[in-house]
């Protein structure tokens, strides 16, 4: 019994193909214009931010170009300077050694026994 109802059921199925196809295409052509109209609806808001994309890097490389600007010129101050406190310490360095020969020289001098404003041998030499 179950043999001769699928038998039926397939003949029925079989015959009514031609009525069948027409139909399927155009609920598929219905379904496939639904399914664009909702992936369009889904895709356009990610698509107009997409394109507001580029604009926003641009403004983002102008604003890096201008740090990167500012940054190096801030480092090449930054160089003058520290290459200007190098020179004054070299210098400095250079009079207080000049100061501590002249001290030495001075102690050395003074080292001998002398009355505290009496004058050279030199100096007397000089003035009279």
């Amino acid at each position: 019994m179950k043999q001769m109802l699928r038998a039926v059921i397939r003949a029925l199925w079989r015959a009514s193909a031609p009525l069948r196809r027409p139909l399927v295409r155009k609920i598929d052509a219905k379904v496939m214009q639904a399914v664009g109209v909702a992936i369009q609806a889904e895709v356009q808001p990610i698509r107009q931010q997409l394109q507001e994309i580029p604009a926003g890097l641009r403004g983002l490389e102008l604003a890096l170009n201008h740090a990167r600007y500012v940054t190096d010129n801030h480092l090449s101050d930054t160089n003058l300077v520290l290459d200007s406190v190098v020179r004054e310490l070299a210098r400095l360095q250079r009079q207080i050694e000049i100061l501590q020969e002249m001290v030495q020289d001075g102690a050395v001098a003074s080292a001998r026994l002398s009355v505290v404003g009496e004058p050279e041998a030199e100096e007397r030499l000089l003035v009279g």
